[in-house]
């Protein structure tokens, strides 16, 4: 039985060709499902927020526009250093 070298080297070849062929594709392909997974979980967290905040009294919401009006005025004071004290 004589081996025929070149048949050999060619079927060993292409199996190894094959087998970085499927490697190669399965590493990309579970590249993209991350990438959609991630996305499609921004996209949950966004809506949940978008229905959280339908659900907001507008007392609610004119509260917190008040206490932020207060804070970002005294902020301003302090950062200038024209307050006269802490208590101001």
């Amino acid at each position: 039985m004589s081996v025929d070298w070149a048949t050999t080297v060619t079927t060993v070849g292409s199996v190894a060709v094959a087998l970085v062929g499927v490697l190669a594709g399965s590493l990309l392909t579970n590249r993209a499902e991350r990438v959609h997974w991630s996305r499609d979980k921004q996209i949950e967290a966004c809506a949940a927020i978008v229905a959280e905040s339908t659900r907001i009294s507008p007392a609610v919401v004119a509260a917190a526009a008040s206490m932020d009006e207060v804070f970002w005025g005294h902020s301003d004071q302090f950062i200038q250093q024209t307050a006269t004290s802490e208590a101001a």
